[in-house]
């Protein structure tokens, strides 16, 4: 994903106007996870019923409180037969509680699922998004433990405590642990952090990542301040945690409506994503992958290993008749670039690499990296598009990884590269699925999608899609 990819869905059509009351109680079996992560059932009437923290299979007492003209949301009361899949959460909070219509932390709506049954509802989700585009999808792969993964967070304050945003609403969920957060950066973010907290005031926001520095796995934080956050409070607290060697760096910005940002680093500014937790595998092959806490970073390690090796082999994969794309590749071009982390796989793979990237932070970053090895252009991709193909530019393979909210106003300009293959990475299904279709009119064919999964107990399923021009595969290839 690049750095300008965005914590928030992608935006959807406007639901229908619901009416909110509490009916009576009524028993209902759940049948399937919804994408998103809320069980859904149909009531004797053809209702369709979605229940957070339900499981298929589940017989279960509900109560609606919330109804449209084509479904209807339900708060569980109680489980009276549990499906064979409901597994005990490793966190309550990932639950509904009796009388809570959403469980208190958004993060792991599919905890009390278990992890087979998981990776079979992230399958289905891209099988049914991409039914009608007749592509082969991969089975998923697990690429993440299921505890202890997360290497980034973020929290914010909410009644002078750092939260967790509470599932479906602005509220924060407090807590002192969480599992699925690797040790360090759980230590970092929920010990010791109440004078930070404090300093912060209502709405500051503290984001933390975890990554290697000086041999050692280290923690970076990033700190955004808001009217009433006490700036020298703050760097006093960042300090102190500076001291006790609880983090190796901080950023420090001022209110985002404040225009230019100002930053102030505590410590060093970056640490490296190369999976501090297998460097040697990792750096040996793909180097390292410097990274802000105020920026964009995977959710886990592969996410920095096992994703970048899958879109290389996606760029240099063979053709539908058996013959491979020459290497190196004479120009890639990778869109939503970000601080570098595809770059790292796609470079040896090409005479010439070009990377766009709208966010210059991240621009800087992959500059500091690469050096003049590639072409590096900090712009709106849509502009670089635009640009390249004016100048009769072509592209052998084009890569991207865009935000949430897929690339509507890109991908209709990427055939005018006039790329043999372009290799798709995305977090959302519904978007991918959009965009592939624009690819499929202007005569690509996608070949295969994989499914990998980076953030368990998450809705969250990444992709990697690869899409042939059939009428230019032949000259391309050796």
């Amino acid at each position: 994903m690049s750095g300008l990819r965005s914590q928030r869905p992608a935006p959807s059509a406007p639901l229908p106007p619901a009416s909110h009351h509490l009916s009576s109680p009524f028993e209902l079996t759940l049948q399937e996870v919804a994408p998103g992560g809320d069980a859904v059932g149909r009531r004797d009437d053809g209702l369709v019923v979605f229940v957070p923290g339900g499981i298929p299979f589940d017989r279960v007492v509900v109560r609606l409180h919330s109804h449209t003209r084509s479904f209807a949301r339900a708060e569980l009361l109680q489980v009276v037969s549990p499906g064979p899949d409901r597994v005990v959460p490793a966190c309550s909070l990932a639950v509904p509680q009796p009388g809570q219509t959403a469980a208190a932390c958004g993060g792991c709506p599919l905890m009390a699922l278990s992890r087979p049954a998981q990776l079979a509802a992230k399958q289905s989700w891209v099988e049914r998004a991409l039914r009608k585009l007749a592509v082969e999808v991969r089975p998923i792969l697990a690429a993440a433990e299921p505890l202890g993964y997360r290497l980034r967070a973020r929290l914010v304050v909410r009644g002078g405590r750092l939260s967790f945003a509470a599932a479906g609403s602005h509220r924060g969920a407090a807590l002192s642990a969480c599992p699925v957060l690797v040790p360090a950066l759980e230590h970092a973010l929920l010990h010791n952090s109440d004078e930070l907290a404090t300093a912060l005031g209502e709405g500051g926001v503290l984001s933390g990542l975890c990554g290697w520095h000086a041999g050692q796995t280290a923690i970076h934080l990033a700190v955004e301040l808001t009217r009433h956050s006490r700036r020298a409070a703050v760097r006093s607290a960042l300090q102190r945690k500076l001291d006790r060697r609880e983090i190796v760096g901080a950023s420090v910005r001022s209110d985002a409506t404040l225009s230019p940002r100002e930053e102030e680093i505590l410590g060093v500014s970056v640490v490296d994503l190369s999976a501090p937790t297998d460097r040697a595998a990792s750096t040996g092959e793909l180097g390292p992958l410097f990274a802000s806490a105020a920026g964009f970073a995977q959710a886990c390690a592969a996410g920095h290993t096992l994703l970048p090796a899958l879109v290389a082999d996606a760029a240099c994969g063979p053709f539908s008749d058996g013959t491979r794309p020459a290497l190196p590749q004479p120009h890639i071009v990778e869109l939503f670039s970000g601080s570098g982390n595809l770059t790292r796989a796609l470079r040896p793979l090409a005479a010439k690499l070009t990377c766009i990237e709208a966010d210059p932070e991240a621009v800087a970053r992959a500059q500091a990296l690469f050096g003049n090895t590639l072409d590096l252009r900090a712009e709106p991709v849509e502009n670089a598009l635009l640009r390249l193909a004016a100048q009769g530019t072509p592209a052998s393979t084009v890569v991207l990884d865009p935000p949430r909210a897929g690339a509507r106003d890109a991908i209709a300009l990427v055939p005018r590269l006039f790329a043999a293959r372009v290799v798709y990475v995305s977090c959302d299904v519904m978007t991918l699925a959009r965009d592939l279709a624009v690819l499929c009119d202007a005569g690509y064919r996608p070949r295969a999608v994989q499914p990998l999964d980076l953030m368990p107990h998450t809705a969250e399923v990444e992709c990697v899609a690869v899409c042939d021009r059939d009428a230019a595969a032949g000259s391309t290839a050796t």
